[in-house]
């Protein structure tokens, strides 16, 4: 056993220690991730039972906040998790600390719907109030509301999906709609959570009343920021709900558990931002597609009586403006004469691992003048790239709000393993970009079958191939194109009908 503890002990140390680089940070936990995996099963458990019982609650989330934004292991995800739950947090911590786990902690769909639940339930339990429950032959069938987490700018691709449904709503569809916004923004105790994450929020919109106007069309909201002042401003949002009475709400994605209450007195239906399944507590789950067995019988299992899954056929577009501007791969710094493969993200820190920097590296060994083109925040990612092999083959573009401008000097979108990248793949699409991806993903389930590929292999052989293969690289552009015809209006007013016909039936079936 002294073996386990002296492993328990360094990392330790290492969560605690102050490191002059955050490369020097990852090289000591990637040591520490080597050396727990060459522990056996039973050593491993031991470390885990260590370590859940001989540690505060407390402390052992921060220790494990650091440990899983730095090694990649599946066992510290349910602990962490584990830990949360065991925790005595009210409703607001408890949300910022579903934020961060959303963030860090891959898979653990069961726990973190118990860790939603709870934070409900704690909201629920601080707030004091009872809603009759609204039967749908008394709501006003021509209103909608809609809460969700963030309302940002236009380049803000959940934005832009609210936006548009409200728009179609309001515009086509002839529904009054109400908008709130839920961001989980607060800061909770930095000896709790290390380097924590929060949603962003507009300044100009805290707890004020919002007029916008989007394509012409006004939309109202009103935003509540997570403070001090938010517990009376929760209970101002649900009282409304319940007297404007809407046919039902929709819950685009708000982590804000306080929004689960809504589903208490009227239809709640949750609408996540990615091809997952939803964590929520809503009555209509909305699904844009199906995991694979495993993942399905875990969302399945966790399907209170109270809720049902809708699956969607038609896909949300992304509705994206034509760019104004008209770059050269000079005004950019890029290389005039190189293969230019976008990837892309705000988040790539997390999404790029080892395996995929090897996949790149070996698309330059094969493809000499392949050049990657990273697009998105920084955050320390360029330490992930000290190797050699990528001097002269790696350029920085930052965050960028004109990719549409930006995608058409550029030759391909190349997709990491990972959640998200949906809609920034979709605007290379409509920028006639050709994009590359696995399946089983946000990208792959807004882009299609033309663009897929089965395996890191396959996507290296591909890439060779777009690169030099003209006729193939023609097609794709083809297909691409026929991704933005197809992506307007039109598609918008489908998605749109089918989501609030599936929901009404569902509705109706729930009522009898």
């Amino acid at each position: 056993m002294s073996r386990q503890i002296e492993w328990i002990k360094k990392v330790v140390r290492l969560c605690m220690k102050q490191f002059e680089t955050d490369e020097e940070k990852r090289e000591c936990f990637a040591a520490m991730e080597n050396e727990y995996r060459q522990f056996t099963d039973a050593e491993k458990r031991t470390i885990r039972d260590i370590m859940m019982t001989q540690f505060e609650v407390n402390d052992m989330i921060y220790v494990m906040s650091v440990m899983v934004q730095y090694m990649e292991i599946e066992d510290f995800y349910e602990d962490i998790m584990e830990n949360i739950l065991r925790g005595d947090f009210d409703g607001y911590v408890g949300s910022m600390l579903q934020y961060q786990t959303l963030v860090w902690v891959k898979g653990q769909y069961r726990k973190k719907r118990m860790l939603y639940k709870n934070n409900m339930t704690k909201f629920g339990k601080m707030l004091e109030r009872d809603y009759p429950y609204l039967p749908l032959e008394t709501r006003n069938r021509e209103r909608i509301a809609i809460i969700t987490g963030q309302l940002l700018d236009i380049v803000h691709s959940p934005t832009r999906v609210i936006l548009n449904m409200v728009y179609t709503l309001q515009k086509y569809l002839g529904y009054e709609v109400m908008l709130f916004v839920c961001p989980c923004n607060m800061i909770i105790s930095t000896e709790l959570w290390y380097n924590q994450w929060i949603e962003t929020s507009k300044n100009q919109f805290a707890n004020i009343p919002i007029e916008g106007m989007y394509r012409n069309e006004i939309f109202h909201g009103y935003q509540i920021d997570m403070d001090e002042r938010s517990l009376k401003e929760y209970s101002m949002m649900l009282s409304l709900i319940h007297a404007w009475n809407p046919m039902f709400v929709i819950d685009a994605d708000t982590t804000n558990a306080v929004a689960g209450l809504i589903g208490s007195f009227t239809t709640l239906v949750s609408l996540p931002m990615s091809t997952e399944c939803p964590i929520s507590e809503g009555n209509i789950l909305v699904r844009s597609g199906k995991k694979d067995d495993e993942t399905e019988k875990e969302y399945i299992d966790m399907l209170g009586d109270h809720q049902r899954q809708l699956f969607m056929k038609e896909t949300f577009p992304a509705f994206v403006e034509e760019s104004q501007a008209h770059y050269t791969r000079s005004e950019l710094g890029l290389p005039e004469d190189k293969f230019l493969i976008a990837v892309v993200g705000n988040r790539l820190f997390i999404d790029l691992n080892q395996e995929f920097i090897q996949v790149m590296q070996r698309v330059i060994e094969r493809i000499p003048d392949a050049v990657f083109v990273m697009i998105g925040k920084e955050n320390g990612i360029r330490e992930y790239f000290e190797d050699s092999i990528f001097d002269g083959h790696l350029f920085y573009l930052g965050y960028c709000e004109d990719l549409m401008g930006v995608y058409q000097v550029l030759d391909l979108y190349m997709n990491p393993k990972r959640a998200g990248g949906g809609f920034s793949s979709a605007i290379a699409l409509q920028a006639e970009l050709p994009v590359i991806t696995l399946p089983d993903n946000d990208v792959a389930y807004n882009c299609g079958d033309k663009f897929i590929v089965q395996d890191y292999e396959e996507m290296i052989d591909t890439v060779c191939r777009y690169a030099s293969d003209q006729e193939f690289y023609e097609q794709q552009k083809k297909y691409a194109w026929k991704y933005k015809e197809e992506n307007g209006d039109e598609k918008l007013l489908r998605y749109m009908k089918e989501l609030l016909d599936g929901v009404t039936k569902i509705m109706e079936e729930q009522e009898r």
